[in-house]
């Protein structure tokens, strides 16, 4: 069986990107199947991320190229297309790329990695929202990350819908060969923040709200790893963190990748995810902490309780009128709960192991591209 995984691989580094890679690993290591990369590089870095480019148009041109030369070497059984998410620079390329996919492919499976466009699609262009529908039924079915994912393909009106979610590689078994973080200030909690840093992944309220909470505990301290995704600016992050009064008690260590950023989920005592991004499907970042056993707050927010599950590891927060008011309460009452941590770390480490591990994964994915 051939099998095409579309998508970017890293750089940079992404969610969408590393699955994209992950698919591929998963699939080249079977027997049965021959896994092929239709490679797309259409963000350089995070500075480009949907914003509309003559290089994304050749890039375009050239995506098209390779996916006829992948098919002029053989017949293609499936492709696993990786869907861009609401905006509209994604939403023209899979309008222009997935009537070619379907034409050489037997069947087409849209990855919904990115979400939101089931809430998007009354606000696009009549003309345009009836060609959005047109393509998606042409393809053979979408894959959603959760059950609230499938909201996406519901909407765009797929014959064949089915759940994949997310899993990772199990890295708590370089726990002990890790470097770790420089723990020399002597900080007892060490809240770590993973991802994006932006508005829609909540990164200033997070700021905000954990300024008031250490007023009342000088023994924690945030750990912001990830870089700013434009249109938010790193001199936009140096001015939200100079003007919260708790610059000390907040440390920007950059992107992290591999072990190091392994050795922040070590050093680390609780992941906080506060995003309300439109595009949020599942919070890989989630299952990251699962694996080095943290409890965890974040936001009610799309498929976030979903993955988290029960029993709950942590608090999941419902956003409410203020985010910020909502999340300084909710890590308020993490730091009022030190005696459960390690039970909610425990129940954390199981979920990841019964759901999200790379064999549940690798199971899943051979069983969708198995279906008729």
């Amino acid at each position: 069986m051939r099998v095409v995984i579309s998508g970017q691989m890293p750089p940079p580094v992404g969610g969408q990107n590393l699955n994209v890679k992950r698919f591929y690993d998963l699939l080249e290591s079977e027997p049965d199947i021959q896994a092929v990369h239709w490679r797309m590089e259409f963000t350089k870095d995070v500075k480009s991320f949907r914003k509309f480019e003559i290089g994304k148009f050749i890039e375009l041109i050239r995506v098209v190229v390779r996916l006829i030369k992948l098919r002029l070497n053989g017949r293609i059984d499936s492709i696993i297309y990786s869907t861009g998410g609401p905006h509209l620079a994604p939403i023209i390329r899979d309008i222009i790329l997935l009537p070619v996919a379907c034409l050489l492919s037997k069947r087409v499976w849209v990855h919904f990695q990115a979400a939101g466009i089931a809430e998007k699609l009354p606000e696009i262009h009549p003309v345009l929202r009836k060609l959005l529908l047109w393509v998606y039924s042409r393809c053979y079915g979408g894959l959603a990350l959760s059950d609230y994912g499938k909201r996406d393909p519901l909407a765009l009106q797929m014959k064949h819908i089915e759940k994949l979610p997310n899993g990772l590689e199990d890295g708590e078994g370089d726990r002990d060969s890790l470097s770790l973080v420089d723990e020399s200030d002597h900080y007892e909690v060490v809240m770590l923040y993973v991802g994006h840093i932006c508005e829609d992944k909540g990164v200033p309220p997070l700021i905000r709200a954990f300024s008031e909470v250490s007023r009342i505990h000088p023994e924690i301290k945030l750990r912001l790893a990830g870089e700013c995704l434009t249109p938010f600016t790193k001199e936009q992050l140096e001015v939200e963190i100079a003007s919260s009064g708790a610059a000390e008690h907040i440390e920007v260590v950059g992107l992290c990748t591999g072990d190091s950023l392994k050795a922040q989920y070590q050093a680390a005592d609780v992941l906080v995810f506060p995003s309300v991004a439109p595009y949020e499907s599942f919070g890989l970042v989630l299952v990251e902490a699962m694996i080095w056993e943290l409890p965890i707050v974040a936001s009610n927010w799309r498929a976030g309780k979903e993955v988290l599950g029960q029993p709950l590891g942590g608090i999941c927060y419902d956003i409410g009128a203020s985010h910020d008011k909502a999340l300084n309460l909710a890590l308020l009452e993490m730091m009022n709960q030190r005696s459960k941590w390690a039970s909610w770390g425990r129940a954390n480490r199981d979920r990841y192991e019964n759901h999200f591990s790379l064999d549940c994964l690798r199971d899943n994915l051979i069983k969708i591209v198995n279906l008729a």
